[in-house]
């Protein structure tokens, strides 16, 4: 998705750290009154269908290439946690946030592991 103009997260926004293949889930916590940082705290998240889950729709492994690869659709369970790990995230000129080189997206939190990377 290609981001034409600013979004600016509301508290309780879910959004997505975009880490290289990675994604993971955060909350905004507290926004800033000029809009451009955005305090985010870490979503608690499951994994659903993990290899030896037992779901249907199970990732599985597939040996080859340098040590393997792993299929399917990962299903998250995703949800708010007090707990979570705190981050900043400020915004740029290409009006987008980052935290340290990692872009923010405003998305609804997304979580993602790339294992075959």
């Amino acid at each position: 998705m290609i981001e034409t103009e600013r979004k600016t997260p509301q508290v309780g926004t879910r959004v997505t750290l975009v880490a290289w293949s990675d994604r993971r889930a955060y909350t905004v916590i507290a926004v800033s009154a000029s809009g451009c940082k955005i305090t985010l705290q870490r979503c608690s998240v499951k994994l659903l269908n993990g290899l030896g889950s037992g779901c249907p729709d199970e990732l599985n492994f597939q040996p080859g290439g340098f040590s393997g690869t792993v299929n399917g659709e990962q299903r998250w369970e995703i949800k708010d946690d007090p707990k979570g790990e705190i981050i900043f995230a400020h915004l740029r000129k290409d009006g987008r946030y980052y935290s340290g080189g990692d872009r923010i997206a405003v998305n609804g939190g997304r979580e993602f592991y790339d294992y075959n990377f």
